[in-house]
C-alpha cells in the first residue's frame, strides 16, 4: 500500500512538473523585458506581449506592436532591429517567436476592404536560434512599409517575412491600390522599390462591408485592369459576389481564375444562365489560359478560357456548361 502511495506522489509531481513548464524554458521575463524596451521607443503607440507555454499548444512568444501616427522611418526601422537583436540574445530556442508591426489599420471587423498596413516577421526555433529574418532585414522591410504606405496610390500593404517557404531573407508583398490611384504613381513606387515588381496588387471595388477584390500579380494594375475589374462587379451586380486571381509568374498555375457566386432562389437557374452569359464575354481580357468558376443553388459551371480542362471528378456539367466548354476551350 505504500509503495502505491509513493508510486502515486511520483506520477503527479512528474504530472506537475510537466503541466508547469512543459519541458520549455522559462522566458516570460525575457518576453516582457522584450516588449517594455519596444514599447519606449518613439514612434510606438502601443506594445502587446503574448507568451505561452500551454500544455498542448507549444511555446510562443508574439509581440503585436501598433506604431503612432507620425512615425518616421527610422523609428519604424529601430523597431525591427530592436526586436530581433534583443529577442536572438534572450535565446527563445524551441518558441514560436513572432512580430506583428500595424500602422493605421482599422479594428473593425464589419469592414472588410483592406486599410492601413502590417508586418509579420515569424521565427521558428527548434535547437538553436537561427533562421528568420536578421535584425537588418527586419529593419528594411519596416522602412519599406512605411515608405509604401506614403504612396498616393495606396490604401493597404501586408509584408510577410519570410515569404511562405521561401529563404530566411524572403518576404511577401501585398498591396491595395487606393480608389483615386493613378498610373503614375504606381510606376513611380515600383520603380524606386523594385521588387514591387513582383508583389501582389488588389484592385478592391464595392462598399468596404462587402469589397470584390480582384488580385494581379506580374501585370502592371494599369488603370485599363482596374476598369475592366469595375465592368465585371457592376455586370455581376447584385446577382452575386466575384473574386479573381491573375498571376503570371507562378508557372505552376493557370494564369487567371475567377469565381462568381451566383445568389439563391427560385430563379436561380435562370439567373446564372443570365450572369454566366453576361460576365464570360469579359474575362479574356484579364489573361489566358482563364479558369471559371460559377457557383449557383442547384448548378455550378466550371470551364477553362483558352486552355484544356477535364470536368473535375463527381461533376456533371450541364447543358451550359457542355456548351461553354465546346465554345471556350481550346483542346
Amino acid at each position: 500500500m505504500t509503495l502505491q502511495i509513493t508510486r502515486c506522489i511520483a506520477l503527479l509531481m512528474v504530472w506537475a512538473i510537466a503541466i508547469a513548464g512543459c519541458g520549455f524554458p522559462d522566458r516570460r521575463g525575457a518576453a516582457e523585458s522584450i516588449g517594455a524596451d519596444i514599447r519606449a521607443l518613439p514612434g510606438v503607440k502601443t506594445a502587446d506581449v503574448h507568451y505561452d507555454t500551454s500544455f498542448d499548444g507549444g511555446a510562443h512568444f508574439h509581440l503585436h506592436v501598433t506604431l503612432a501616427e507620425g512615425v518616421t522611418d527610422a523609428q519604424a526601422a529601430a523597431v525591427g532591429r530592436t526586436f530581433v537583436d534583443k529577442m536572438r540574445a534572450a535565446d527563445f530556442a524551441s518558441f514560436d517567436v513572432a512580430l506583428k508591426v500595424s500602422y493605421r489599420e482599422v479594428d473593425d471587423l464589419s469592414i472588410r476592404t483592406p486599410i492601413g498596413a502590417r508586418a509579420e516577421f515569424s521565427y521558428t526555433f527548434t535547437n538553436s536560434t537561427d533562421g528568420g529574418p536578421s535584425s537588418s532585414d527586419a529593419a528594411d522591410s519596416m522602412t519599406l512599409t512605411l515608405q509604401i504606405m506614403q504612396s498616393p496610390a495606396v490604401r493597404a500593404m501586408w509584408l510577410t517575412a519570410p515569404a511562405y517557404l521561401g529563404p530566411a531573407n524572403s518576404r511577401r508583398i501585398t498591396v491595395a491600390l487606393a480608389p483615386s490611384a493613378h498610373d503614375p504613381d504606381i510606376a513611380a513606387l515600383m520603380n524606386g522599390h523594385p521588387e514591387l515588381r513582383t508583389a501582389t496588387w488588389q484592385i478592391v471595388v464595392g462598399p468596404p462591408t462587402g469589397p470584390e477584390i480582384y488580385r494581379v500579380r506580374g501585370p502592371f494594375p494599369d488603370a485599363q485592369r482596374r476598369a475592366l475589374w469595375q465592368r465585371i462587379v457592376d455586370t455581376v451586380g447584385a446577382a452575386g459576389s466575384v473574386d479573381a486571381d491573375t498571376d503570371t509568374l507562378d508557372q505552376q498555375a493557370v494564369h487567371s481564375s475567377v469565381q462568381v457566386n451566383v445568389s439563391g432562389g427560385p430563379d436561380n437557374p435562370r439567373q446564372i444562365d443570365q450572369v454566366v452569359r453576361a460576365v464570360t464575354p469579359l474575362l479574356p481580357d484579364l489573361g489566358l489560359p482563364l479558369h471559371v468558376r460559377f457557383i449557383g443553388n442547384t448548378d455550378d459551371v466550371e470551364f477553362t478560357l483558352g486552355g484544356c480542362e477535364s470536368p473535375r471528378p463527381g461533376h456533371t456539367p450541364s447543358p451550359l456548361e457542355t456548351e461553354l466548354r465546346q465554345r471556350f476551350q481550346r483542346c
